[in-house]
């Protein structure tokens, strides 16, 4: 198969790999947490990390945001608008 069409199966924080999630029913399910409007947004990011990759250092949650973010958006560049 083209690598093209290969999901990430790990993120690297730090130099170490992590596994994710990154089955489409997970980030459908990621994208309902941080899309709830009445939880405060460090909790939708909390779950939304621990579904998309458990176990993640404190240290690297920000990094680990970013490529979640990545992950969602196919990698495309982050944009302004609906």
């Amino acid at each position: 198969m083209n690598d093209l069409y290969r999901l990430p199966v790990s993120i690297c924080l730090g130099g170490r790999d992590y596994p994710i999630n990154g089955d489409f029913r997970r980030v459908l399910q990621i994208i309902g947490v941080l899309e709830r409007p009445d939880w405060p947004e460090f909790l939708r990011w909390q779950v939304a990390l621990e579904l998309f990759c458990p176990g993640v250092p404190d240290e690297y949650r920000p990094k680990a945001m970013e490529k979640l973010a990545d992950f969602i958006r196919c990698g495309a560049p982050d944009t302004p608008g609906p």
